[in-house]
C-alpha cells in the first residue's frame, strides 16, 4: 500500500470516526438521560437511567440551593417534594436505594451543597430483613469528587442504548420523571393484580438493626436538620406475609426503635382503605401520586390521614393497632389465599 493510500484510509477512519462521535453526542444530548441540560428534549417523559448519576448532576446545578434533602428507594422517589411547604427539597431517592448508599451521598452534600433544615428518610422495610447489601454508587459519589462531564459520559455505549431505546418509548419501569425530575406512574399501566400464591419457602425473614448505623449516619451529618422518616405504603395483601411468616412483631419492635431516632416518622404500611385498594399502585409497592399527596399532607400539613404517627404512641400501642388492622384483613380479605412450596413468589422489582 502505497503512502498516499494509506493516508487516505487513516483520514476516511478518522472522519468517520469523529462523525460517529458528533452523532452519538447529539443524540445522548437531545435525550439527556444523565440530565447535564434538563432531561429529554423530545418529549416529557425521562425514563429511569442511572438515577444516581442523574440525580448528581441535577443537585449539582444549584448545590447551594436546597434547604431540604429526601432519601430513599424507587418508592420514595414518586414522592413530590414540592408539596413540602416552606423547603425548597431535592429527592434523592433512586432505585434499590440503600442505606449504605444515604450515608455516603449525605457527606456528598455536605461537601458541594448548603446545610439541610429538613431531611426526610424513606426507610424500607426490606432493606431490614436483608442479611447482606450492596451498593452501586458511582465513582465520583465515593471520591467525594463532582461528577464528570457530558462528553466523558456521553461518547458511552450504554448511553448511546439507553438514548435509542428512549426514542422508541422502551421504557425500562412502569415509572417515569418529569421535567422537573420529580416522579410518576406511566400513563396506561394497568393496577396491580395481586398474585393468588405465595411460596412458603421465601418465608421466615427476620427484621434486624444491621444497618441502623447508616440511618443515624445521614442524622449526624446534619444535626441542625428536623430529621422525618417514613414507611412507604405496601398493599395490605403483601403485608398479610408478616403473619404467615411471623414476623410481624420483628417489625414492630424494629421500626418502632428505629422511629426512636426521627423527630416525626409514621408508618404507612398499616391496613387502611388506600392499601387495600389495588387502582393505586401497579406492583403493591409503588403508589400513585394521588396517594403520595395524602402522605405529604399527613406529615407536613398535619393534616389527618391513613398512615400512623408512631412517633406519637407507646410500642404497645403500635402493636395493638397495626397487628389489630392486619389481622382484620386477613380474616376478612384473604381467606383463601394459598402458601405453597410449589408456587412462585412474586417479586416486586421495578
Amino acid at each position: 500500500m502505497s503512502k498516499h493510500s494509506h493516508i487516505h484510509h487513516l483520514r476516511v477512519f478518522s472522519s468517520v470516526t469523529v462523525l460517529t462521535a458528533i452523532v452519538v453526542l447529539a443524540i445522548n444530548l437531545v435525550l439527556d438521560p444523565l440530565w447535564f441540560y434538563g432531561g429529554n428534549h423530545l418529549f416529557p417523559q425521562n425514563y429511569p437511567f442511572n438515577e444516581r448519576h442523574a440525580k448528581s448532576n441535577y443537585y449539582m446545578r444549584e448545590p447551594k440551593s436546597w434547604d431540604c434533602i429526601l432519601f430513599g428507594s424507587s418508592r420514595v422517589t414518586l414522592f413530590d417534594e414540592r408539596t413540602i411547604p416552606g423547603y425548597h427539597c431535592f429527592n434523592f431517592s433512586f432505585s434499590d436505594g440503600r442505606p449504605t448508599e444515604f450515608s455516603v451521598f449525605a457527606q456528598y452534600i455536605r461537601k458541594f451543597g448548603a446545610p439541610p433544615r429538613l431531611v426526610v428518610v424513606g426507610v424500607d422495610a426490606r432493606n431490614l430483613s436483608r442479611p447482606k447489601i450492596s451498593q452501586e454508587l458511582p465513582d465520583f459519589v465515593r471520591q467525594m469528587e463532582r461528577p464528570p462531564g457530558p462528553l466523558k459520559t456521553y461518547l458511552s455505549w450504554s448511553a448511546l442504548n439507553f438514548s435509542l431505546r428512549t426514542m422508541l418509548r422502551h421504557a425500562p419501569r412502569r415509572r417515569y420523571y418529569d421535567g422537573e425530575l420529580v416522579g410518576d406512574i406511566l400513563p396506561g399501566v394497568p393496577p396491580y393484580t395481586p398474585p393468588k400464591c405465595y411460596s412458603d419457602r421465601e418465608y421466615g425473614k427476620n427484621f434486624h438493626l444491621k444497618y441502623e448505623p447508616h440511618y443515624l449516619a445521614v442524622k449526624k451529618a446534619f444535626p441542625q436538620a428536623r430529621f422525618v422518616g417514613y414507611v412507604a405504603p405496601i398493599s395490605a395483601w403483601d403485608m398479610s406475609m408478616l403473619i404467615q411468616d411471623g414476623s410481624l412483631d420483628s417489625y414492630i419492635e424494629i421500626m418502632y426503635t428505629m422511629a426512636q431516632h426521627f423527630d416525626a416518622f409514621y408508618d404507612f404500611t398499616v391496613v387502611s382503605p388506600i392499601t387495600e385498594r389495588f387502582d393505586n399502585t401497579y406492583d403493591g409497592h409503588h403508589y400513585d401520586r394521588e396517594t403520595n399527596h395524602l402522605m405529604s399532607q399527613q406529615m407536613f400539613r398535619g393534616e389527618p390521614g391513613f398512615g400512623l404517627a408512631v412517633h406519637e404512641m407507646s410500642l404497645a400501642e403500635y402493636r395493638r393497632v397495626y397487628a389489630t388492622a392486619l389481622r382484620d384483613y386477613v380474616r376478612r380479605v384473604q381467606p383463601g389465599l394459598v402458601f405453597s412450596s410449589d408456587c412462585r413468589r412474586w417479586h416486586p422489582l421495578r
